[in-house]
């Protein structure tokens, strides 16, 4: 379809499709007044200023609409189209997203991915989306700053969404001024199952703390503030990525939601600086799932999993972790992957395919002796590499 006809005269249609021509096509007001049962409209490359047809408003039975790569200006017709599930505008030139597209209820789905000249989004627009399961917002980054008068969404905005979410991508430039991504309250995102946490140097916790942490003499507390806490939880994560958070020593505290990260298949850990320890205990016990882990370029890590609190051989956290791959590279600091040797109620490695260690200068081993006999046959599956031994198992009268 080179151009536009001016008027597309297909009743039964409910599928069009139109990659990007190459430039920017206008459409003609009336180009969608005969196919008004389209459910499903994918377009590439429209010039929808300074409004899009007036026609598009004719079709109040869509479903999905895609605006790829086109020059948008005043789209707030879109807001008419109420029963939208899907909408999203891939690399699309658009300044604002119109107050109007928080009518859209039945939303699931908002896509704003590489739209690079997105300023506004109107704070009470992406609450209002009380049915959106994924949203993905990873160009923006004026949240909460005002332009042109106009006040920007906040971050505790999307935190409201979080019965339904299942996936969040989106950036946050500073989060110098409050030190967490979520400001007050308690959060279940009962839904979510992706989290990634990269680039914020000022972050401290995802939740903060209104009440300053006590001891038991009536002291400020010492203890470091986790990065998750008790005041989050995450039945359903599967994926979690921490990356370059370089002011948090900790992950975890102590407390922990019965039913968090309980879903947890992979974890990948980078670039955090502070950070000195990953799973306590307490957390381990949730870890049924947990099939990957991935840690590197943590220069102050020295423990990976505490076990310290498991301290016999018949320790058991009930279903046990059965890890399937383990790669540690560049933790200069790291003694230990776990400070128990009686791992066998606590992880079956039956199902382990790959386990990669390097420059890691001060772990003298892998496992400990009492696994030795239980994984020679998968002694082969291990590789060291810049590390004090070549040896993956603890030597008898070792550290």
């Amino acid at each position: 379809m080179p151009s536009f006809p001016e008027k597309l005269e297909c009743p039964e249609l409910q599928l069009l499709v139109r990659d990007n021509a190459g430039s920017y096509q206008q459409m003609p007001d009336s180009f969608f007044e005969e196919t008004r049962n389209l459910k499903v409209l994918d377009i590439g490359g429209m010039d929808c200023t300074p409004k899009p047809p007036t026609s598009l408003g004719f079709l109040k039975n869509l479903t999905v609409l895609y605006l790829f790569n086109c020059k948008c200006e005043d789209i707030a017709m879109v807001g008419e189209l109420i029963n939208l599930q899907i909408l999203g505008f891939y690399r699309s030139i658009l300044r604002e997203l119109p107050r109007e597209i928080g009518n859209l209820h039945q939303l699931s789905l908002l896509a704003l991915d590489n739209c690079k000249n997105l300023e506004v989004i109107p704070c009470n627009v992406i609450s209002n989306l009380t049915s959106l399961e994924e949203l993905r917002v990873g160009s923006f980054v004026n949240w909460e700053v005002e332009v042109e008068g106009k006040t920007n969404v906040s971050l505790n905005e999307v935190g409201e969404l979080k019965p339904h979410l299942t996936y969040i991508d989106l950036y946050v430039p500073d989060v110098k001024p409050l030190g967490a991504l979520v400001l007050s309250g308690g959060a279940e995102f009962s839904e979510l199952r992706f989290l990634t946490i990269q680039s914020l140097p000022a972050l401290i916790s995802f939740i903060s703390s209104e009440a300053k942490q006590i001891d038991e003499g009536g002291n400020p507390s010492t203890f470091p503030v986790p990065l998750l806490n008790e005041k989050v939880s995450f039945p359903k994560l599967g994926t979690l990525i921490i990356s370059e958070i370089v002011s948090s020593t900790t992950m975890w505290n102590q407390k922990v939601i019965a039913n968090s990260f309980c879903k947890l298949r992979r974890v990948e850990i980078r670039y955090c600086e502070k950070l000195v320890t990953i799973f306590p205990a307490i957390i381990v016990r949730n870890l049924h799932d947990l099939k990957t882990l991935i840690v590197s370029n943590c220069n102050s890590l020295e423990v990976i999993f505490e076990l310290q609190e498991l301290n016999d051989k018949l320790s058991s956290i009930g279903k046990r972790i059965q890890l399937e791959s383990l790669s540690l590279v560049q933790l200069p600091k790291l003694k230990q992957i776990w400070n128990n040797p009686y791992l066998q109620g606590t992880f079956n490695f039956k199902n382990l395919e790959q386990v990669y260690v390097e420059d890691c200068p001060m772990l003298s081993y892998v496992f400990p002796s009492s696994l030795a006999n239980d994984l020679r046959q998968g002694k082969d599956l291990i590789t060291i590499q810049n590390s004090p031994t070549t040896d993956p198992f603890e030597q008898k009268g070792g550290n």
